[in-house]
């Protein structure tokens, strides 16, 4: 369990610098008010480390790590949500190397960033982007 926390912190300082300070984050178990503009990120964790799988003697952790943007409908459609979408998702590139402010863990990117979808339930957009890591800690 000591180890998750390592991997997401490492995962959540990457996706607080890839967002930056134009938009919100909500990120993991921190109180958060969506700001007016209705227009934030969300990040959603999903550990899913397999039981006594290791590579030579170092444990296995992997999972997905989404980023969701809230925005709200206007009347003006998607392009600007996937630009939104597209920033962020340049800066977790398949091969990506992430550690925690410890060097705990290095947390690696195993694909490139897949967007799933933008779905609306009103009053707002939500737009989904997936990343898949793993990490191996002895």
């Amino acid at each position: 369990m000591t180890m998750d926390r390592y991997v997401l912190e490492a995962l959540q300082k990457k996706a607080i610098t890839a967002v930056g300070v134009s938009v919100p984050l909500k990120c993991v178990g921190i109180a958060f008010q969506p700001p007016v503009s209705g227009r934030w990120w969300e990040i959603i964790w999903i550990p899913n480390n397999p039981t006594g799988e290791t590579w030579d003697s170092a444990q296995t952790y992997r999972g997905m790590f989404r980023l969701v943007l809230h925005t709200p409908i206007d009347g003006k459609g998607a392009y600007s949500i996937l630009d939104e979408v597209n920033r962020v998702a340049a800066n977790f590139s398949k091969g990506t190397k992430l550690a925690d402010s410890g060097n705990n863990v290095v947390v690696l990117l195993v694909e490139n960033p897949e967007f799933i979808g933008l779905f609306e339930t009103t009053p707002e957009s939500e737009a989904f982007l997936s990343i898949r890591y793993t990490c191996f800690k002895p």
